[in-house]
């Protein structure tokens, strides 16, 4: 499950400003991104619902690799082929790989 919940930073710790919907002593995964206090000149911190392409009801395309890449830990993308456009049907099917 991926979520994005607002917490805040308190003495140490971070408190969830929402109910979380998840078990007691549950281990989970953090990816802290920082929310700067609106300034008059600045424009306002994008939200995940505004991530949606316009008029689509889905999520853009980068802001849905960015979430699959912060699931994804740092040692799996060396383990992925760099050959897999040219032999994807080797990866997807189990043809013959290609040179």
């Amino acid at each position: 499950m991926v979520s994005d919940v607002k917490a805040r930073f308190s003495n140490g710790a971070l408190r969830p400003l929402e109910p979380l919907d998840i078990e007691e002593g549950a281990e989970v995964t953090l990816r802290i991104v920082e929310v700067a206090p609106n300034k008059p000149d600045s424009p306002a911190p994008r939200r995940p619902e505004e991530e949606r392409a316009p008029g689509s009801g889905t999520h853009s395309v980068l802001a849905m690799i960015d979430r699959l890449r912060a699931e994804i830990p740092e040692l799996e993308h060396e383990k992925a082929p760099s050959d897999g456009a040219k032999n994807y049907k080797h990866y997807l099917y189990g043809h013959p790989k290609e040179g």
